[in-house]
């Protein structure tokens, strides 16, 4: 992978724990077999804060959590208005006017059938623009516990909560 005067496709991906650095070299390898050359750089957790909320970056690993509902938070992660301001969520840079218009669709929709529309259509916006690479996704939760630890059989919608738990040999 070179540009038209040869030079290779290089970049950093910086990460901040061991975790995120195994997961950055693996990509590293799968890079490497394209030809495109990355380095990973693991930083302490104040340098990645810094560096993260003023873009000094060429590729970090983030997650996003998110709320079974999308909402206000797409403005700060996507929006145009967020892309310079320093500390948002805006990692990828993303200032495109289409994306505007399906956040504001999404935070105006009234009805179940617009937010649905308004919602899948900012995904595929999204995915379609390639603002971001995954690298994995989990899921399901794991979670260790004794054999006398019970669980309702309803599980709330945001998976395990553990004050909804309890013990089965107390009567």
């Amino acid at each position: 992978m070179v540009n038209e005067q040869g030079i290779p496709l290089t970049f950093e991906i910086m990460t901040q724990n061991e975790g995120q650095e195994k997961m950055a070299l693996a990509y590293q390898r799968s890079l490497a077999a394209l030809g495109i050359s990355a380095s990973v750089r693991t930083v302490d957790d104040s340098q990645y804060q810094q560096r993260s909320q003023s873009f000094d970056y060429d590729i970090i690993v983030k997650s996003f959590p998110s709320s079974l509902s999308p909402g206000i938070e797409q403005v700060g992660r996507w929006s145009s208005e967020s892309r310079d301001r320093q500390g948002s969520e805006n990692f990828a840079g993303v200032a495109d006017k289409d994306v505007d218009t399906l956040v504001n669709a999404i935070l105006r929709a009234v009805s179940v059938e617009d937010f649905t529309a308004a919602v899948r259509a900012h995904d595929r916006m999204l995915i379609s623009n390639f603002y971001l690479v995954p690298l994995y996704h989990v899921g399901s939760q794991w979670v260790a516990h004794e054999k006398h630890i019970g669980r309702p059989t309803i599980v709330p919608l945001y998976g395990y909560q553990l004050p909804a738990w309890f013990d089965e040999t107390v009567q």
